[in-house]
């Protein structure tokens, strides 16, 4: 058999990011969901969602629950449409194909997926990974700040790397001694992007405008509007303010179909954003002020108890993993902490992780933390 291709395929449960290894080619991010349009029934599929109209026209559904595939029927819909012609184009036989699953993975859905890639689509190879053991080849010392040489223990090499997984289901803690993981010392919290996301639609609906069934909308609402505050009380105080004096005051421009066919960040703290200058004569603008739900919203991540979820933080949930780890490792696993899911991507995460760390880590440790480019 002669294998002359090899195609990653990070199947999240929200988000399937895929491309060509050893190639320059752009990764191509798509929805892990099927779409149906509200007004016409139409199905759209994975990239068609996009391309086709904005989330609120949409009921969506997921192939996955709790973080695990649980409706294979939708998930071989959405793989179909990435292997066609329309997409990918490409001859599965002659094609090594490495596709990432859930950690702790039950053994009759890693079943699944040989049977379905092998049977159904014919790839010629097939390599199951958990996603945070692919984190681990990321370049470690080039995105680990600070990036100085420091005596300290733990401070050199990347033997033992501690990924943080911050993913649309759970955020998950595994540490990783010379590419194993360590899996007595995984440990998880039941708080990822969709909590966080429902929670929001909550908070705004309670306070300014129903959102419940706009789930699409205040996903995107929540990636560019919310942030981690490495200040909570400061921040606070600022919102409480006179609208002139808030700075963190954010209005965000529903989509209405007409003027705007997609939502948009109009202005932050009574600035227009550039997005807002290019819009500045849209009529009938629906407006949702978002403030103190900026950050108390994405804060469930350290304080998971606010909403009654009695686990961890982030911070104390790392500290009980490398605990976990024999002593010896124990500082390399603080120096080499990777960041990485949709969760990485709010602002300020690096500072507050880093600020929350401190306190809970020996002295003599140095820690650092490194979020690549998702």
């Amino acid at each position: 058999m002669s294998v002359t291709n090899t195609l990653v395929l990070d199947n999240g449960s929200y988000t399937i990011k895929l491309g060509y290894a050893g190639t320059q080619g752009e990764l191509q991010s798509v929805p892990n969901l099927v779409g149906r349009n509200r007004r016409t029934g139409q199905l759209y599929v994975a990239d068609e969602i996009d391309k086709h109209a904005t989330w609120n026209q949409f009921t969506m559904r997921s192939p996955f629950e709790r973080g695990y595939i649980t409706n294979w029927d939708l998930q071989l819909t959405v793989w179909d449409r990435l292997f066609s012609d329309q997409v990918l184009a490409l001859a599965p036989l002659d094609t090594r194909l490495v596709v990432t699953e859930p950690l702790l993975n039950l053994e009759n859905i890693q079943n699944g997926y040989d049977e379905v890639l092998f049977e159904e689509f014919g790839f010629g190879q097939i390599v199951r990974a958990p996603a945070v053991s692919l984190a681990a080849y990321n370049p470690i010392q080039s995105i680990l700040t600070p990036t100085i040489t420091d005596t300290r223990p733990g401070c050199l090499g990347a033997e033992c790397i501690t990924v943080v997984d911050l993913g649309h289901a759970a955020t998950f803690i595994a540490p990783f001694f010379r590419g194993k993981l360590c899996r007595s010392a995984i440990r998880k919290i039941d708080v990822g992007g969709k909590l966080l996301t429902n929670y929001l639609k909550e908070t705004v609906s309670f306070r300014q405008w129903n959102m419940m069934d706009e789930t699409g909308v205040v996903g995107h609402i929540k990636e560019t509007g919310c942030f981690i505050t490495t200040d909570i009380d400061r921040d606070l105080k600022v919102c409480k303010r006179a609208p002139h004096r808030n700075t963190l005051t954010l209005a965000y421009v529903l989509p209405n179909l007409t003027e705007s066919q997609s939502g948009y960040v109009k202005s932050i703290g009574g600035q227009l954003t550039d997005q807002g200058r290019d819009h500045q004569d849209a009529q009938g603008e629906q407006i949702l002020m978002m403030d103190n739900e900026r950050f108390t919203v994405p804060e469930v991540l350290f304080y998971p108890s606010d909403i009654g979820i009695r686990q961890k933080g982030l911070a104390e949930a790392i500290v009980e993993s490398v605990s976990a780890t024999p002593v010896a490792f124990q500082g390399l696993m603080y120096a080499n902490i990777i960041v990485m899911g949709g969760g990485a991507g709010f602002p300020g995460l690096r500072e507050r992780l880093m600020a929350e760390l401190r306190p809970l880590v020996p002295e003599e440790y140095l820690i650092r933390i490194g979020v690549p480019d998702r």
